[in-house]
């Protein structure tokens, strides 16, 4: 999956499950760390009564995004295994490289995607790939060039094996036989495909709209409040998910964290994790002493209800699945400082103003990690991506 339409999925996943709103249920409130600290020892809470804020207007989806997403998600998603592979396909593979019967540093990836007729790869490898059906498995004897950068493997004869997993869908040729096979819950056919698209970017944009709001709520409520130093147990859940979430990121650009945060943070990872965890744990308290001061929690009854409204929505079938990196009393907490900020932004006072440069429906901090990255998996793709280098001719060698 190409890294920012993956990244974009993370995205929209994450802002559609976490972003709705839970329904009042009678029940026995659920009691983690945060509802048992008492938060009033660490935040003195500034004045809520009377917020104003202002806040860019909802951003509308636009049929040029509707039509982008549509081809994109189908291209990057939908598995032809109908056909041989032609030049100009692009096939998902996995392979090994073996040199006298032993395999290779740098020689063996699966899941692969690659263009046939690119020439990223040394000669004779996307042509031998012509003709061979999905599922099927082929050897391949090859010689690498004289010159290539490897004096291990210029000019040595090898054997890759290689199977051919799929060929992704191509934009000239969309079918609904082949929807299903982007394994999108309840989207069967290019029609549903495209509804699926513009329901999404909306609840998309709303959410964002929201968010929005609440992050200026928070903005305003931790420049009046003050707070002490928190405990370093409590602390540490918060270091461990933020490190959790930042090795996933840095992961998708086949990154270490190191590096991830130097190029796309502009900072070590320790650094943002305790910056990220410290701000997180503070926002948390703080909200949560607000939802004592006005009675509002989340029983278990509604943790349950919600949970299995997601788990059916998204086709998810275990707990571990929907929360990721995530504990259940992060989930807990997420809703009840949810539920306090969609109190706080019923009284509040919003304006709308427009914004100096136009917002797109994704979340500007996320645009940038992810063009930032990307660039910087560009500039460094020699020392990135080991494995490509092993099979990549000298002349297409980045």
């Amino acid at each position: 999956m190409k890294k920012s339409l993956a990244l974009f999925l993370a995205v929209l996943m994450t802002i559609s499950v976490l972003g709705g709103c839970a329904k009042e249920e009678k029940g026995t409130p659920v009691s983690g760390a945060l509802q048992q600290l008492t938060v009033e020892d660490y935040v003195t809470v500034g004045d809520y009564s009377n917020l104003a804020i202002e806040v860019a207007p909802m951003v509308e989806v636009t049929q040029e995004e509707v039509d982008y997403y549509y081809t994109a998600l189908y291209e990057d998603g939908a598995k032809v295994k109908d056909r041989a592979v032609e030049n100009g396909d692009t096939v998902v593979i996995d392979f090994e490289g073996k040199k006298d019967g032993v395999a290779f540093e740098g020689g063996t990836s699966e899941g692969y995607p690659l263009e046939i007729g690119s020439g990223s790869f040394i000669a004779g490898f996307e042509e031998g790939l012509v003709g061979v059906m999905p599922g099927e498995t082929v050897d391949l004897d090859l010689t690498f060039p004289e010159d290539y950068q490897s004096e291990d493997l210029a000019g040595a004869a090898v054997v890759f094996t290689v199977t051919v997993n799929y060929i992704m869908g191509s934009a000239d040729d969309m079918r609904d036989e082949l929807v299903p096979s982007m394994e999108i819950p309840n989207v069967t056919t290019l029609a549903e495909l495209r509804t699926y698209i513009e329901e999404t970017l909306a609840e998309n944009a709303k959410a964002q709209y929201n968010n929005n709001v609440q992050s200026a709520i928070i903005a305003q409520l931790l420049e009046t409040s003050s707070f002490n130093e928190l405990p370093e147990d409590f602390l540490n859940p918060y270091r461990v998910g933020i490190n959790a979430q930042l090795e996933s990121i840095a992961g998708q650009y086949g990154m270490d964290v190191e590096m991830f945060a130097s190029y796309a943070l502009g900072t070590t990872s320790e650094e943002y994790v305790e910056e990220m965890a410290l701000n997180e744990a503070q926002q948390q308290v703080l909200l949560q002493a607000i939802a004592n001061k006005e009675g509002i929690v989340m029983t278990e009854e509604e943790i349950q209800a919600k949970m299995a409204e997601e788990m059916e929505k998204y086709g998810i079938e275990t707990e571990e699945e929907l929360f990721g990196t995530a504990s259940k009393e992060q989930y807990v907490n997420f809703y009840v400082c949810r539920k306090v900020l969609e109190f706080l932004a019923e009284k509040a006072t919003i304006t709308e103003v427009e914004p100096s440069v136009e917002t797109d429906v994704l979340a500007p901090e996320v645009q940038t990690e992810a063009s930032e990255a990307e660039a910087s998996v560009e500039a460094e793709a020699s020392d990135v991506a080991a494995s490509d280098e092993a099979v990549e001719s000298s002349a297409a060698a980045e």
